[in-house]
């Protein structure tokens, strides 16, 4: 997906295309647009160059050799474990998510700047159910912008939703509250 935002006259356009080869055309389209507005906004102003210091930890170049099979067998690992340790959680619904970008700008005052950034995630929802004794509902997910943090990140993230998910079993109804 590319971005194109034009600035003429303190005034926006902006365009969006999925496909490179109609990207100038994309630029022409938002410059139309900037021309087309008649509400300049002073503050609409592009900067000139200025010394900019990278943001540090955006992306992990381990990113670069991940596989979807890479991402299942996390899953499998997920999966596994409840089976093993944990049967009597039922899962209701699971995720994993992994994003990977690239952005730059340029601008007509000799700006030119770019970066990557990556982050994979995992969600998942449950609850643990022992004959017609059944827990409550229960979520929980993380996510890293480094690949060796997530994995460990997961691992202590969903064993603890594991066992919250088996600390509502034996759930008793408690007297109401009025206040």
């Amino acid at each position: 997906n590319f971005g194109v935002r034009v600035i003429e006259n303190n005034c926006e356009g902006f365009m969006t295309t999925n496909d490179p080869g109609t990207l100038f055309e994309s630029v022409k389209q938002a410059k139309i647009l900037a021309l087309a507005q008649n509400t300049p906004d002073l503050s609409m102003e592009l900067p000139y160059p200025q010394q900019v210091s990278p943001v540090e930890g955006l992306y992990d170049n381990a990113f670069d050799d991940i596989y979807l099979n890479d991402i299942l067998n996390l899953a499998s690992g997920c999966m596994e474990l409840k089976k093993s340790e944990f049967g009597k959680v039922n899962i209701d619904s699971g995720s994993f998510s992994f994003y990977k970008g690239f952005k730059h700008i340029s601008s007509s005052k000799n700006i030119s700047l770019s970066e990557m950034e990556a982050a994979i995630s995992a969600g998942y929802m449950g609850m643990a159910v022992d004959g017609d004794d059944i827990g409550s509902f229960d979520h929980d997910g993380c996510q890293s912008r480094n690949l060796t943090d997530f994995r460990k990140l997961l691992g202590i993230n969903y064993s603890e939703f594991l066992n919250r998910c088996m600390g509502c079993l034996g759930s008793r109804t408690i007297e109401g509250f009025k206040g």
